[in-house]
C-alpha cells in the first residue's frame, strides 16, 4: 500500500514513510507466520503418519492440526497408510524388527492409499501449512 501525501513538512513525509515501512514489514511478517507450521509426513511403526511442527521447527503434536481433529476422513485415510505399513514389521512380544513389504500386493495396496491420503491432505491444507513429505517407497517387494 502506497499513501502520498503532498505537504511541505519533510518531517510530516518522513514519518509517514517509516510508518508505510512497518507497516509492509508487519504485513509481510503475518504472511510469512502464516506458512512457518509444518506437516511432516513420515511412516514409523505403530504411529499416525502426520508430525506437526511449530514455527521453530519443533514437534508439536503427532495427529491432524487442531482445526481438523475432527475430519474422520483425512484420519481414516492416513490410519489406512499406518495399519498397512504395520505389516511390514514383526512385532510378536518377543521380537520386533523390521522385515520388509510382504509382497508387491500389498506394496502397491500401500502406494494407492498413500496417494489417496496425500490428496486429501493438500485438499485441506489449501496453502496453510508446510507440508514435509519425507516418505520413499524403497522397498524391495516392488
Amino acid at each position: 500500500m502506497n499513501l502520498y501525501i503532498v505537504v511541505k513538512n519533510n518531517e510530516l513525509l518522513f514519518k509517514l514513510e517509516v510508518m508505510g515501512i512497518l507497516l509492509a514489514l508487519i504485513a509481510s511478517a503475518l504472511r510469512r507466520s502464516k506458512y512457518d507450521k509444518k506437516i511432516r509426513v513420515l511412516l514409523e511403526y505403530n504411529t499416525y503418519c502426520l508430525w506437526l511442527y511449530d514455527e521453530n521447527d519443533e514437534i508439536i503434536d503427532n495427529g491432524n492440526p487442531p482445526e481438523w481433529n475432527s475430519d474422520a476422513e483425512l484420519t481414516d485415510a492416513f490410519m489406512a497408510v499406518s495399519d498397512v505399513y504395520d505389516t511390514f514389521f514383526l512385532d510378536d512380544g518377543k521380537e520386533f524388527s523390521y522385515v520388509g513389504c510382504p509382497d508387491e500386493i500389498t506394496g502397491n495396496k500401500l502406494k494407492g492409499l498413500f496417494s489417496l491420503a496425500m490428496d486429501l491432505l493438500y485438499e485441506r491444507n489449501a496453502g496453510k501449512y508446510i507440508i514435509q513429505n519425507d516418505v520413499s517407497f524403497d522397498f524391495s517387494c516392488c
